[in-house]
């Protein structure tokens, strides 16, 4: 499984991640986390690797830091990004999700979409992703320090909308399973084919994980 490989620049040195799982103790990890049980040779390289490719050049380009859209303060806020393939970026997180809810480490083991999960599946094998309202996805990016711990993803509620909040290293995102849209506040954030994409900015000191790695950070061993 493939989830933690945005994290993994080529021909760059992979950063230290931190993955702090549900039933298993903190540990340090070079290569992410990986299932090869879950996916054909197929649907792994074919399909979704193809994904993948995009995902993370997408994700790791320098030019983030030519389009980026400053607060009253001066301080970065979000990336504006004029350009990109809407089919293969959604459909990169929407694979993350599912594979998330097929595999059985425990890593993942808040990621429970019942009845969603087929309708997942669906269509990530018909190549479709949907339109901003299925599965709709915002996307962050932690900067400054801490910004390349990874985290458990863990299961959100919030105004009666059901999602998912997933913490690669540098990077966020939050994925709606549910038919309600995600609050007016996120809806220009929300990854769509009719507007331009817009990255949040987040400084990881400011996240609500920040006080939990803290907590664990010294149970970390080098």
């Amino acid at each position: 499984m493939r989830e933690a490989s945005i994290g993994e620049p080529p021909s760059e040195q992979v950063p230290r991640i931190y993955v702090v799982g549900t039933e298993q103790k903190p540990k340090q990890s070079q290569s992410g986390i990986y299932d090869p049980s879950i996916l054909c040779k197929e649907c792994d390289g074919d399909l979704i690797g193809v994904w993948d490719n995009y995902g993370q050049t997408f994700l790791l380009s320098p030019s983030f830091s030519d389009n980026c859209l400053v607060d009253n303060a001066g301080k970065p806020a979000a990336y504006k990004i004029e350009e990109f393939d809407y089919k293969q970026l959604k459909l990169f997180f929407m694979s993350i999700l599912w594979r998330a809810a097929i595999t059985s480490d425990q890593f993942f083991a808040q990621i429970k979409l019942g009845s969603w999960e087929e309708k997942l599946r669906k269509m990530i094998l018909a190549q479709d992703p949907g339109s901003e309202n299925d599965f709709s996805v915002v996307l962050f990016k932690y900067e400054r320090a801490l910004s390349e711990i990874m985290q458990n993803p863990t299961k959100h509620r919030q105004g009666g909308v059901n999602y998912y909040r997933f913490r690669f290293p540098k990077y966020g995102f939050l994925i709606k399973v549910d038919q309600r849209s995600f609050h007016p506040e996120l809806l220009p954030f929300v990854i769509s084919s009719n507007q331009q994409l817009l990255i949040r900015v987040m400084e990881y000191t400011d996240s609500k994980e920040y006080e939990r790695i803290l907590d664990i950070r010294d149970k970390i061993p080098n």
